[in-house]
């Protein structure tokens, strides 16, 4: 095993397999051979004149107020125009049609949604433009998606304490799985019902969700001043949205513009603006010192050509964290002639007395942590987009969720590093007004690692009578490498009444890691008389090596097509396909139970329930079919949408579990 605790041996599989060949031949045979995959968002212009009747052929041109970025439509027999995979922002639209004024607006586009623009045209007068700088707030009318977007200036504004997946909370639906448990990353959020694992985190696209646990893994790389846009799609949504079942959260990154924009900020908190904790006994708040401090800025390169963009934050926290009150022994409990193992575990796992039986414990509250990251955005031709990014956070930390774990007494617990970082390539090309290609890169790495607070080893000693828990958790130390590829391609065409989009992706995990549970044993005593005599109710303790390093392969296609029926009703029908492999061991060393093996393994021996297989994958290769179908249906013009769905859609099994499966 090398320093970072991966597995030497090691091997590789072809980049494509046969199933992903023969998958790939299909889509392009069945539709054209350019095939995106960014976030983005769509504008649909409804294009009428005074007697509403539908005006065809007229000229849609959307410009980006930030970069000057142009992409152009026409519309169609329903007088409808589509320009899709836009970067989301601030829009001019501006609309021509012969024998009518030129008409120009301003709209904003959200990830992953379609923004409609219904416009009536006026007969021209001379050389007459008609310019609506305030308009009625605009539905999504074509699809039946429900999201929640909240922009830039509003996930400044709110107090967020850090993260912007608390932002989660704002939408109908949304309820917290558990408030304290530390192993569990943000993200991790009920949403309608669904599993608090069925979420689908991606920053800029990208995967950004722990593949062993839960939530989020490597959002510390941008600052909350970084972050252009929040988006979250609870129900019914597309076939090109994948992964997970129950919610999609998708944050986009900001880009520089033609013009220059920066800000400085530090935040500032202290105990003496607080109140005391519920718990505690002193009278008076807990010690706490925090600053937060940082920079973000972003212009251009040249103008209407190239954009930078950057940020830079820290963060320093001093003092203590939640109180908790522990059950420990009295005096006269421990006193006098004890177990002579016992009266060595006292000392040895440093167990407090108290005459009242409880003490009052208060946890440190520490974290060390800096954040930047870097984006520069390229228009290379007229048609050709291209952005580049990379960031990187570091982070040491201590808190109450950390130190009581499974006891009340701060010796219990753990402390936590993670170095992760993340870097994503995307490049969009138009072919014409009606075809838009986009390609993505990306590569994550994070790297939790929890290791106890106090290195006076020894079992974990419990207790059934309430006694507090003495020594270090059984369940440290443990930590992992995760490393994220991701390939994805997206094409969208607008052809006639029909929107399509269609693609695919491929996946490749790395998860290394070690979890050394129960190594150093657990003792259980149904009371403390008990362990004072020496009489313990139950011992276990496990053996071997933890150290596992985890592979698997995932590919996900998918077909949409939103069907324009009339100017007032859309249709969206959809397919998926997710191809997922079996996860796989480096050293072959899963093992599996077969109820039909009658040999015996070493000195496992044979049962009723069969033998063990070693090697092999955890599982067999899935084919998981996903049909999708919506309707948008908007009986006032535009001003009410009655819309519904449905939809399968299936959950990336975690690798968590997974790791058990081994000797």
């Amino acid at each position: 095993m090398n320093a970072t605790g991966t597995p030497r041996r090691s091997f590789s599989k072809p980049f494509i397999n046969k199933t992903t060949l023969v998958l790939l031949i299909l889509i392009a045979t069945f539709f054209t051979p350019e095939v995106k995959a960014q976030i983005s968002g769509n504008i649909e212009v409804k294009v009428a004149d005074a007697s509403q009747a539908s005006v065809p052929g007229a000229n849609v041109k959307a410009r980006s107020l930030a970069t000057g970025t142009l992409r152009s439509a026409l519309t169609n027999e329903l007088g409808v125009a589509f320009i899709t995979q836009l970067a989301i922002g601030d829009y001019e639209v501006k609309v021509e049609a012969a024998g009518f004024a030129i008409y120009s607006s301003h709209v904003s586009v959200n990830s992953g949604a379609t923004v409609t623009i219904p416009i009536t045209l006026e007969v021209k007068g001379a050389e007459q433009t008609v310019v609506v700088s305030e308009a009625a707030a605009l539905l999504n009318t074509v699809n039946a998606q429900l999201q929640n977007s909240v922009e830039a200036k509003k996930i400044v504004d709110l107090p967020l304490n850090g993260s912007t997946l608390n932002l989660a909370g704002m939408s109908p639906g949304i309820a917290p799985v558990t408030p304290r448990n530390p192993f569990l990353g943000l993200g991790s959020f009920n949403s309608n019902g669904g599993r608090g694992r069925g979420n689908n985190i991606t920053l800029d696209n990208a995967t950004a969700t722990d593949v062993s646990t839960t939530g989020s893994a490597g959002l510390g790389t941008v600052p909350i001043d970084g972050i252009k846009e929040f988006t979250l799609i609870t129900n019914n949504f597309n076939a090109e949205y994948r992964r997970n079942g129950s919610a999609q959260v998708q944050i986009l990154t900001k880009s520089g513009s033609n013009e220059f924009h920066g800000r400085a900020f530090e935040f500032f908190e202290n105990d003496k603006l607080n109140a005391r904790d519920y718990f505690d006994r002193t009278g008076k708040a807990a010690v706490l010192r925090e600053n937060k401090y940082g920079v973000v800025a972003g212009g251009p390169i040249k103008t209407d050509k190239a954009f930078w963009f950057g940020t830079y934050e820290g963060q320093k926290i001093r003092g203590a964290g939640g109180t908790r009150v522990a059950t420990v022994p009295r005096p006269e409990q421990v006193s006098g002639p004890i177990d002579p193992t016992a009266a060595a575990l006292l000392k040895q796992l440093q167990v407090p007395t108290s005459p009242t039986g409880t003490v009052s414990n208060s946890a440190q509250l520490l974290t060390n942590s800096w954040a930047f990251s870097t984006r520069v955005d390229l228009n290379l031709t007229p048609n050709d987009f291209l952005y580049v990014r990379f960031g990187m956070y570091d982070l040491g930390e201590q808190a109450a969720s950390l130190t009581f774990i499974s006891s009340n007494l701060p010796t219990n617990g753990a402390s936590s590093v993670n170095r992760p970082f993340n870097t994503t390539i995307s490049e969009t090309h138009t072919f014409g007004p009606r075809t838009v290609n986009q390609f993505m890169f990306s590569f994550g790495r994070s790297a939790p690692n929890f290791t106890p607070l106090f290195d006076f080893g020894g079992p974990e000693v419990l207790f059934q009578d309430g006694t507090s828990a003495f020594g270090t958790w059984a369940g440290l130390p443990q930590g992992r490498i995760q490393n994220t590829f991701q390939y994805s391609d997206i094409v969208t065409r607008t052809q006639g009444a029909h929107q399509l989009k269609f693609g695919g992706e491929l996946s490749r995990v790395q998860a290394n890691s070690v979890f050394d549970s129960n190594v150093r044993g657990t003792l259980t005593f149904l009371t403390i008389s008990d362990f004072v005599q020496g009489r313990p109710f139950q011992y276990t303790q496990r053996f071997g090596n933890s150290v596992r390093g985890n592979r698997v392969w995932n590919e996900y296609f998918f077909v949409q097509d939103d069907y324009k029926v009339s100017r007032n009703l859309t249709l969206n029908f959809g397919l998926r396909l997710e191809v997922a492999h079996g996860v796989s061991e480096v050293n072959n060393i899963f093992s599996n139970l077969n109820t039909k093996k009658t040999e015996a393994l070493g000195g496992a021996g044979t049962g009723v329930l069969g033998g063990f297989d070693i090697g092999g994958s955890s599982f067999k290769k899935n084919w998981n079919w996903g049909p999708r179908f919506g309707f948008a249906w908007s009986p006032g013009g535009g001003k009410n949408v009655v819309r519904g769905g449905y939809g399968i859609a299936y959950d990336f099994i975690y690798l968590n579990p997974i790791t058990s499966v081994q000797l």
